[in-house]
């Protein structure tokens, strides 16, 4: 992935870019297998 932005990732980075990598493509499954009903009220707004 960093070859196609032109990213330059060094030796010292890479173990810890792989692993949140790693990390995030198993947060993605957990929201792509979220099933939402069509009748859900939509969230306008973030309030922390």
């Amino acid at each position: 992935m960093a070859r196609q932005v032109d990213l330059v990732i060094s030796e010292d980075c890479l173990p810890g870019v792989i692993f949140n990598t790693e990390l995030l493509r198993g947060y993605v499954g957990l929201v792509d297998g979220l099933v939402l009903p069509d009748d859900c009220e939509p969230a306008f707004g973030y309030v922390p």
